[in-house]
């Protein structure tokens, strides 16, 4: 779970690292409090994935989808409207927590989807996720070059409201899979998997590794790139 954190939805993706060096964007938010901001949301999301994905074998997955993505949806409003940093700070804590719908919808497509079919199913989920995430940078950068770094954070709202509603019609109920368990089994059964599966350890510590250098790359690029002698725009 904590390996994965990097990812996160549209709404971080879309606001956050291309922003980092519009000029009104810079100005409200110094730089060293924006760098370490994201470093910050990348470990709130890996709470999220810690205790709030174990609810995708407890509770009906279709519900708590709409659940989260409407409670990211509702708070990035707050977000592009906020004038100060320690709200701002905050309702990014609690988007960063709720952006964990890829690590629920991932599953339940599994399920859903046929055996011959499953290995299919994830892969477009993953294929769109990914697409996503590096869609979200290119059209961020574009929107913040030619308005305010505002106008990004209302598209975020627009595109996760699309995402909202598409998820309210398209989406099929699926009943929970394990009534026998507790939550708090779920979180045991974790702590015991990261220590007594030799495969999942070697796993975990290759993505960390990997998502760690991803990560510092992402933050560190857009100012390097912004200052002497590049000067890049957004």
């Amino acid at each position: 779970m904590f390996a994965d954190s990097p990812r996160s939805d549209s709404s971080l993706q879309l606001t956050f690292e291309p922003n980092q060096h519009s000029d009104a964007y810079s100005s409200w938010v110094p730089r060293l409090s924006l760098a370490c901001l994201l470093s910050q949301l990348y470990n709130r999301y890996a709470i999220g994935l810690l205790f709030i994905s174990p609810l995708g074998d407890l509770l009906r997955r279709r519900q708590l989808l709409l659940v989260l993505v409407g409670l990211s949806t509702s708070l990035t409003i707050g977000l592009s409207l906020t004038r100060h940093l320690v709200i701002f700070e905050v309702l990014s804590f609690f988007i960063a927590t709720f952006s964990i719908t890829p690590q629920i919808l991932t599953p339940l497509a599994a399920d859903l989807a046929p055996e011959s079919k499953r290995a299919s199913a994830i892969a477009i989920v993953l294929s769109g996720l990914l697409f996503g995430i590096l869609g979200a940078r290119i059209l961020a950068g574009i929107i913040a070059e030619f308005a305010s770094w505002r106008v990004v954070y209302f598209f975020a709202i627009g595109v996760q409201g699309t995402v909202l509603c598409g998820a309210w019609w398209f989406l099929p109920d699926y009943p929970a899979k394990n009534h026998g368990l507790t939550y708090w089994s779920i979180l045991g059964t974790m702590a015991k998997f990261a220590v007594t599966e030799p495969i999942l350890v070697q796993a975990a510590l290759t993505i960390i590794g990997v998502n760690a250098s991803f990560s510092n790359l992402w933050i560190t690029l857009t100012f390097l790139l912004g200052g002497e002698p590049y000067y890049y725009s957004t």
